[in-house]
């Protein structure tokens, strides 16, 4: 996901999505594959899904961002 912070770097192997390498794409290819076929969801208590909304409301947030759909088809959707 191109997470990772400078100077870390993937030391060997390659990462594959749906049998194409993304791990040497540039920024903006990453942009349009991020959140639409690949996200993450951190486990550390700061930045992971928020206990006063439900996960069904944060999802649809997600693909609403993303997608750029409305609500009922994100409803849909998640």
């Amino acid at each position: 996901m191109q997470l990772l912070p400078p100077p870390a770097r993937i030391a060997a192997g390659e990462i594959l999505l749906e049998g194409r390498r993304i791990d040497d794409l540039p920024a903006a290819a990453m942009d349009k594959i991020r959140g639409r076929k690949i996200g993450a969801i951190s486990k550390t208590r700061l930045t992971s899904l928020n206990p006063l909304f439900t996960i069904g409301d944060q999802i649809e947030e997600t693909i609403r961002t993303h997608l750029r759909v409305g609500a009922a088809e994100a409803r849909s959707a998640r």
